[in-house]
């Protein structure tokens, strides 16, 4: 049997993923429902559509989550995993001095890096005013219903093109 060659000209998709208002649906009025790692609970619905999209596309995750702050890349990664989302966290978004929004960490992100293809998930009310061309590429969720279905059907158009 012969392998074929793997196409190298196939580019994956980096998602710039948060984690509050995408995973974490929890009211901001209520504490968190915890994990029985003791860190917070994410919304099975959200992780179940999350996963549909990435078995579609070759993805890399960027955390842009605030908690980053607090968490490294692979504690985050465990994180993931004991709440069923197995694709591997590439990076983090770094942390920029002189910022003012989410929008601003994500527009100097994407001009520094000048992904091919790249897709934002997140519900930070600042993207909303994203460059047209940034702004395409952006799935805004609410925070009370991360990335649903309706998100999901939205970040699936986005990747067929």
């Amino acid at each position: 049997m012969i392998n074929k060659p793997e196409n190298t000209s196939v580019r994956p998709w980096h998602i710039l993923l948060d984690i509050d208002g995408v995973f974490i649906t929890t009211p901001i009025w209520k504490p968190d429902m915890l994990h029985e790692d003791g860190y917070s609970d994410f919304c099975q619905d959200c992780v179940q559509n999350f996963n549909e999209l990435v078995q579609q596309i070759d993805a890399r995750i960027i955390v842009t989550s605030s908690r980053r702050y607090t968490k490294t890349k692979e504690e985050l990664a465990l994180i993931f995993q004991n709440r069923g989302i197995f694709t591997p966290i590439g990076a983090l978004l770094p942390i920029y001095e002189n910022v003012n929004n989410r929008k601003e960490e994500l527009t100097l992100f994407i001009l520094q890096n000048m992904y091919e293809k790249y897709l934002i998930i997140d519900d930070d009310l600042s993207l909303h005013e994203l460059e047209p061309a940034i702004k395409q590429n952006c799935i805004i969720t609410t925070y009370s219903k991360g990335f649903n279905k309706e998100a999901l059907v939205a970040a699936q158009l986005l990747i067929s093109g």
